[in-house]
């Protein structure tokens, strides 16, 4: 009976010691087997959200100006769909495509949007970012050169030239050409610009004064309005026959106040000689 007592315990002994021996291996199996399947995850599930973001260059962007829009889209995304918020779109199914590039034709705000998709050809999960960008007409400037003045009768040519922003010449605008009075203007002429933005006219004053002149261009879709500054135009009668007319009288007045100083010391000699003084005696 003893001998079995002993036979058991020693039976239970054995069993301890074996669970100490080989419960660290099952542990460190159990955990390299965990591990393992970790790094494994199911089609379509990703540690990393899914969010669609973007950027775009210019900030300031003109009309016919090519626009660059950038993915900056994280997570698991499969397809890329853009809308560019004037009807057009793009996709793309690989990230070396992701970007894009756009042309606004018209002015206006537009709100460009990206979707991104966790799945091919738009499927699966989704993501959605929208900004709105605005598209402004390209600035103009002006200028106006004529003479400053000029004698009644003749005509003038008046000149503008139209500049973009970017100091480039306006081919083919529409540009006016006025004379101010105080509030009111009339037109007196209008001209296509050429290859170089300039436009020219002829203008044959009414009458004589100072006139007001100035240039107009009213702008198109694409390029915006712009007026030069007003100049002075002073129109009067020739002024050369008078120039010699006074130059005349300035030699005729000399020529008399000459023989009149000449006259005076004849008188002054005469009075002063000494067969006068004798004269007087007698």
């Amino acid at each position: 009976m003893a001998n079995n007592e002993e036979k058991k315990m020693m039976r239970n002994s054995i069993v301890v010691i074996v669970l100490f021996v080989l419960l660290p291996f099952y542990c460190f199996f159990q955990s390299s087997t965990a591990a393992a399947f970790s790094v494994v995850s199911f089609p379509g599930q990703s540690d990393s959200p899914l969010i669609a973001n973007f950027t775009y260059t210019p900030k300031d962007i003109v009309v016919n100006q090519l626009v660059s829009f950038y993915d900056h889209s994280s997570g698991p995304v499969a397809f890329w769909f853009w809308d560019f918020g004037d009807g057009a779109t793009a996709n793309a199914t690989v990230k070396g495509e992701a970007n894009k590039t756009h042309v606004y034709t018209a002015v206006g705000d537009y709100p460009v949007g990206l979707t991104v998709f966790d799945g091919s050809g738009g499927q699966g999960n989704s993501s959605f970012y929208e900004t709105l960008i605005g598209v402004r007409r390209i600035n103009t400037t002006l200028s106006l050169n004529m003479p400053d003045s000029g004698s009644q009768g003749g005509s003038f040519s008046l000149t503008a030239v139209l500049k973009d922003e970017y100091e480039a010449p306006v081919d083919g605008a529409l540009v006016s050409f006025f004379v101010v009075d105080g509030q009111n203007e009339s037109s007196v002429g209008f001209g296509l610009t050429d290859s170089l933005g300039r436009v020219s006219i002829s203008y044959t004053p009414p009458g004589s004064g100072v006139f007001q002149v100035r240039a107009v261009f009213d702008g198109t879709d694409v390029y915006a309005e712009a007026s030069s500054d007003v100049k002075a135009l002073r129109v009067g009668y020739d002024l050369v026959p008078f120039a010699v007319l006074a130059s005349v009288l300035v030699l005729v007045m000399s020529g008399v106040l000459a023989y009149v100083r000449l006259k005076r010391r004849g008188e002054e000699k005469e009075e002063s000689s000494p067969e006068k003084a004798e004269e007087e005696e007698e």
